[in-house]
């Protein structure tokens, strides 16, 4: 079993990093109380481009 270099590693964190923003942000525009409502469509890209960065993370780590 081969290990991840320091460099894949701070790629895998950078991105779920970013997930975690998204996430967080997400979770305040979702929130009844929330001044800014967000639609479908903005939910849906929100979904891919988490999609996007977990796929990325993933591919790093199989391709060590």
């Amino acid at each position: 079993m081969s290990r991840l270099t320091a460099e894949q590693q701070d790629e895998i964190i950078e991105k779920l990093s970013k997930a975690e923003a998204i996430l967080e942000c997400l979770s305040i525009a979702l929130d009844p109380r929330a001044v800014v409502k967000i639609t479908d469509k903005t939910i849906q890209n929100i979904v891919w481009e988490l999609d996007d960065l977990a796929h990325g993370a993933n591919e790093i780590a199989i391709n060590k």
